[in-house]
């Protein structure tokens, strides 16, 4: 357990980058962000998907915080005693970052709307190339969160991740991702905005994220 004076300073001497994660149900949301945060909280009922059977489905939101910090040109996920020695120490890049997963069924718009749409700087957008059905609910979340959440795309970041990569091949998530490119507004690239990951081998997870600084940043 961390002392109360060090809770302060990750509370307020850190860097703030709230991130919402978006895209349709059971494309392993709630699993990146339950493997990427040190503190995690969801409201989750469960749900049964074909071809995935029953799994614990987001109801209202999840949310997830870590730390990370700039060195040497990279930004690195640590834990939290090493983002207190940064600050510490007067480094002047540590950040908090919150994640903040919303629920991926057309119905859930007002929870939404509500708990995670004012609350975030930008959007990581989830793809599940494992279920081609499942994609036009995504590009339906994605033009959602434009008509609610000011400057998305513009000012506030927007990564685009294609995940499941254990369970389809790579070149088939490519070609699937120039598909849906055509329904997005801005212009993807591998490696900078678009990545291709696989959360349950935790292959690739942590590269959306330090992207998504990078360009909040400027």
């Amino acid at each position: 357990m961390i002392a109360g004076d060090k809770r302060y300073k990750l509370a307020w001497l850190t860097k703030k980058v709230r991130i919402g994660v978006i895209g349709a149900y059971a494309s392993g949301k709630t699993s990146f962000i339950k493997a990427l945060s040190e503190v995690f909280d969801t409201i989750a009922t469960k749900r049964y998907v074909d071809r995935i059977g029953v799994y614990n489905s987001t109801l209202a939101y999840d949310y997830g915080v870590l730390y990370a910090v700039r060195d040497t040109g990279r930004i690195l996920k640590v834990r939290d005693e090493e983002a207190v020695r940064r600050i510490e120490e007067g480094h002047p890049h540590v950040y908090r970052v919150e994640l903040w997963g919303a629920a991926g069924q057309r119905h859930l718009y007002a929870a939404r709307q509500a708990i995670v749409y004012p609350k975030i700087d930008g959007v990581i957008l989830f793809f599940d190339p494992s279920r081609e059905d499942s994609l036009e609910l995504s590009i339906f979340l994605y033009r959602e969160a434009k008509e609610n959440i000011a400057g998305l795309g513009e000012t506030k970041p927007i990564v685009v991740v294609f995940n499941k990569l254990d369970l389809v091949d790579e070149w088939d998530a490519r070609r699937l991702a120039e598909k849906v490119a055509r329904f997005l507004d801005e212009e993807y690239v591998e490696g900078e905005n678009l990545f291709f990951i696989s959360v349950k081998e935790k292959r690739g997870i942590w590269l959306p994220v330090e992207a998504f600084i990078r360009m909040y940043e400027g």
